[in-house]
């Protein structure tokens, strides 16, 4: 006996002795994708159900992995015109594997280490150099360095970038604040944004002491402008990934 519904019985359905699900929907969201897909894993006491199997014609298991891989404590990704799967195809046996994982759960085949690149030839020719204009260049960060701050709003943790072969600190930098609900808000967003932890610092004080869990600013697109002698950075973007190695 087959049940078909449209974004109906998805999640809050218990029938324990569903063992085949096929979903056609397709989606970025992990909740979403866990709820669909854990509808067969509770066990039947009426029948002698072992297990469930998942036929997936949407792709969410190629964009998160198996339920079992998914990584509840990272934040969301962003949505993305051109998705990047969170599993590799095992070149002998055909197994998905995440992407985390460099032996293959199947056939236990290594898969080689690429050559990493220098991030200026990485971001050669990608989306995140397409649409410079003139005179915009890009400059890597030599450090970042953070301090906490009171204005009128309340207390302020920033990070400011100091760019790579100039003494002055760019004019963009990453600022923290609690006082206001709008800022707490802003807060949240940015620190989990930036590879901080979903547990959001309460304070100033307390951010400063995890400053390290966020990401680091690698690289800058922006115009420099000379004033009084002084070069100044006008920020355009700033890139604060680490380069992925797949």
């Amino acid at each position: 006996m087959a049940l078909v519904n449209v974004v109906a019985l998805g999640t809050g359905f218990d029938a324990p002795a569903t063992d085949l699900i096929a979903l056609v929907r397709p989606t970025r969201s992990k909740v979403l994708y866990y709820q669909m897909a854990c509808r067969g894993s509770s066990r039947s006491p009426y029948t002698v159900k072992q297990d469930c199997v998942l036929f997936d014609f949407g792709g969410s298991t190629l964009k998160l992995g198996r339920i079992e891989w998914i990584d509840w404590k990272s934040p969301p990704t962003r949505r993305s015109k051109e998705d990047r799967p969170a599993v590799w195809s095992c070149k002998e046996c055909g197994e998905y594997n995440p992407l985390t994982s460099r032996t293959c759960e199947g056939c236990g085949y290594e898969r080689p280490t690429p050559k990493a690149a220098s991030l200026e030839e990485t971001l050669s020719g990608t989306d995140l150099a397409v649409g410079l204009k003139d005179q915009e260049r890009l400059a890597r960060v030599d450090r970042a360095t953070a301090t906490i701050f009171q204005i009128s709003t309340g207390t302020h943790l920033k990070i400011i970038m100091h760019l790579d072969g100039h003494d002055e600190p760019a004019n963009d930098t990453l600022w923290f604040g609690w006082r206001q609900k709008w800022q707490r808000q802003k807060a949240e967003e940015k620190w989990t944004e930036h590879g901080g932890s979903l547990l959001i610092p309460r304070n100033a004080d307390e951010a400063m002491g995890r400053i390290a869990e966020l990401k680091k600013p690698m690289m800058v697109f922006g115009t420099p402008r000379e004033a009084h002698g002084i070069t100044y950075w006008n920020i355009r973007r700033t890139y604060w990934r680490d380069i992925p190695q797949i």
